[in-house]
């Protein structure tokens, strides 16, 4: 009898096991606690390229709750997200913005625009309208010309004084005419990201290096800007790099691009 009332409790328990549907519906309803809850409970189910939005989430709910000690761990979770997380991936934008928000709660004006200024610079258009809304609620409070000169260019992505995405002015770039000297080069490269801080592109390359991946980066110079590139080693031909991109770098869901070395 005793062996069956554990057999019927641990099915029972299972069947009780939160999903993300069950953690994502006490967000909406904002049950904060519950919802904190359940995706703790979930995100490390997951496979790993959805843990760290599912992580976001749980760190959300608990800056919610209310409780102090909860705003301190979402603040916690939030650091320790952030030096997990390659400044490639789209979700790192999302956590530097998060960061931002709680520096504004806290009234840590200056920290808040610095994290707004990261989120931005590895941004992607489609991340404007948010951080767009995040910069407002960072200039209400802090009515400064650089925060108002970030909305601004938020406001007007075509300016060509806007806070670029640095992947994006890394397209742009590398598809500029090259001269009909370039046609010698054989050696080719991956470039894995460009960035206007150096600290951002350091930190990939570091993330790299911890997943034994060989990486450099180049400075290169783009309309009176210094942009640092990250770029994989050198290749033989494009086709070599290429199958190198798809080997490595697509099992780490990292965008890339073959790039003739210069």
């Amino acid at each position: 009898m005793f062996w069956i009332m554990i057999l019927f409790a641990s099915i029972f328990s299972f069947a009780q096991s939160p999903t993300l549907a069950d953690a994502q519906k006490a967000y909406l309803s904002a049950n904060w606690v519950e919802a904190a809850q359940f995706f703790d409970a979930v995100c490390p189910q997951l496979e790993d390229k959805k843990k760290p939005e599912c992580h976001l989430w749980t760190l959300l709910s608990l800056s919610q709750t209310g409780r102090v000690e909860d705003f301190s761990k979402a603040i916690k979770k939030l650091d320790s997200l952030i030096q997990v997380t390659s400044p490639s991936d789209p979700i790192y934008t999302d956590l530097y913005m998060t960061k931002a928000q709680f520096e504004l709660y806290l009234n840590k004006f200056n920290l808040s625009v610095a994290s707004l200024k990261h989120a931005v610079e590895t941004s992607k258009a489609s991340q404007y309208p948010v951080l767009l809304k995040v910069c407002q609620a960072v200039e209400k409070a802090y009515p400064k010309p650089e925060v108002q000169e970030i909305c601004n260019q938020l406001k007007d992505p075509s300016s060509t004084a806007k806070v670029s995405s640095s992947f994006e002015i890394a397209a742009v770039s590398s598809s500029t005419p090259t001269s009909s000297s370039s046609s010698i080069l054989t050696e080719w490269t991956l470039q894995l990201g460009a960035f206007s801080l150096k600290e951002n592109a350091s930190l990939l390359a570091e993330n790299l290096k911890k997943r034994n991946v060989p990486s450099q980066i180049r400075e290169k110079k783009i309309s009176e800007k210094t942009l640092y590139l990250v770029q994989s080693k050198r290749f033989e031909s494009e086709e070599a790099a290429l199958e190198y991109g798809e080997k490595t770098f697509i099992p780490l869901n990292m965008e890339f691009r073959a790039l003739k070395w210069e």
